[in-house]
């Protein structure tokens, strides 16, 4: 998954959470447009505790890159140089052998490569999302706090 689908899921889930799991109810008989009054400033003031805006969450930090799928030049590379080592060792069927030989190990070796650059990817992928989670549970109790304390039941 490159970085900016990484991206996109994450904001897409973390303003899920946010909107879809708070519900508010006026428990002091609180009119619709106080309620909406105090939702905005607790908003604000669970921002400003918790360092982050669901409606505005900052970028993922930069993450590795995985260079892509692995490629075919890779193998090609190994083949040649098998070929032309198998050649001036072996003779002409000794080129054959070695392009084989030499193009199974190149892309081996690009497909290695590819699967760490993977894994990388994807540790990288869950932390970036554990962060998002803590940032967004951290307005949520602060959001929570304040709405409590002007009166309203909170879930």
């Amino acid at each position: 998954m490159n970085k900016l689908a990484l991206v996109s899921v994450l904001l897409l889930a973390t303003a899920s959470a946010s909107f879809a799991a708070v519900y508010v109810y006026p428990a002091n008989g609180q009119s619709p447009e106080q309620q909406a009054q105090d939702q905005a400033q607790c908003h604000g003031w669970a921002v400003s505790q918790s360092g982050y805006d669901p409606h505005n969450p900052p970028p993922a930090p930069p993450g590795p890159s995985t260079g892509g799928p692995p490629q075919t030049a890779g193998a090609g590379g190994g083949a040649v140089g098998g070929a032309i080592i198998g050649g001036i060792v072996d003779g002409s069927d000794g080129a054959w052998k070695g392009a084989a030989i030499g193009g199974l190990v190149g892309g081996v070796r690009r497909q290695r490569e590819y699967a760490a650059k993977s894994a990388q990817q994807n540790q990288y992928n869950q932390q970036t999302g554990a962060w998002y989670q803590q940032m967004q549970s951290s307005f949520d109790a602060a959001n929570k706090v304040c709405l409590e304390g002007r009166g309203y039941t909170v879930s």
